[in-house]
């Protein structure tokens, strides 16, 4: 699939999963729903086997990367707690623009630790991103 497609696939994932989030959590305390939401990825490990199958992919682990995994789904973890309480305070209009920002972290972890450059036009794109997120706070 071209980048545009994937892109595409998923802010329409990503913005269906907020929304139906919002929806839930008035229905459902936040910590049985980070429960059900890791329980229910469990369920989808079948569906991603067949796909690793499919694609001839190899399911090894080394030992870094079984590490960068681990803390990835820790942070995970810990970041979904804090999304599911923050949606069930605060409007979904708000709480997920507010936790959209999250690339600009991954984007200054990557310039500072896997020498990763940005060109001058992405740079004003992610300035503009933290001007959404002040006029969106106000």
């Amino acid at each position: 699939m071209k980048l545009p497609l994937l892109a595409i696939i998923t802010i329409l994932g990503w913005g269906i999963w907020g929304f139906m989030n919002k929806l839930a959590v008035g229905r459902i305390q936040p910590y049985a729903m980070v429960f059900y939401t890791f329980l229910f990825n469990v369920v989808f490990a079948l569906p991603a086997y067949y796909l690793v199958k499919k694609a001839h992919q190899s399911l090894a682990l080394d030992r870094l990367g079984l590490l960068f995994l681990v803390l990835a789904i820790i942070s995970a973890f810990i970041a979904s707690i804090a999304f599911i309480h923050l949606l069930s305070k605060n409007p979904a209009s708000l709480a997920i623009p507010m936790t959209s920002v999250y690339p600009l972290l991954t984007i200054l972890l990557s310039y500072l630790f896997l020498g990763e450059r940005l060109a001058p036009l992405q740079m004003g794109g992610a300035l503009l991103v933290v001007l959404g997120l002040v006029l969106l706070s106000h």
